[in-house]
């Protein structure tokens, strides 16, 4: 089955930010998902029917996959890669090398998914995110290197 992904620089950011709310205990709302996207360079990838998004911004021959958020329900039917996918193969037409992400530790199912779609660990940011319950984890810097 293929997923197709909707391109967009101007995406439904009320609904980007209630996807983002559903998945993250420390979500984006409404103001910071419009204020990137007014970033040159940043494009929303959207799963249709509003399932899931990712959001990718890109600059100089690189880009950083910023966030990709996939509603409870569907997780683990392939949408994170049909994004990450869809990611991959705009950024090649757009001549870029590198992707780039940033990924909480404990994030295994994520950590899972970039393994899988070729990401490697480049290095670490110590104590960069805060937990609900106030914790500190580090991120773990992930990149593919586009060919």
């Amino acid at each position: 089955m293929t997923i197709k992904i909707e391109i967009t620089n101007k995406p439904d950011v009320k609904q980007l930010a209630a996807t983002h709310a559903a998945c993250f205990p420390k979500s984006w709302d409404v103001q910071s998902i419009a204020q990137m996207l007014s970033i040159e360079g940043t494009y929303a990838f959207v799963v249709p029917g509003n399932k899931g998004f990712g959001l990718l911004r890109h600059i100089s021959g690189e880009a950083e996959i910023l966030t990709i958020a996939i509603l409870p329900p569907y997780i683990r039917q392939g949408l994170g890669g049909a994004i990450i996918s869809a990611m991959r193969a705009w950024a090649k037409e757009q001549g870029i090398e590198a992707l780039f992400l940033e990924v909480a530790e404990s994030n295994e199912a994520a950590r899972h998914l970039y393994h899988k779609a070729g990401f490697l660990l480049l290095s670490r940011r110590k104590a960069y995110y805060q937990s609900a319950d106030g914790s500190l984890e580090d991120a773990l810097i992930m990149r593919h290197t586009l060919s």
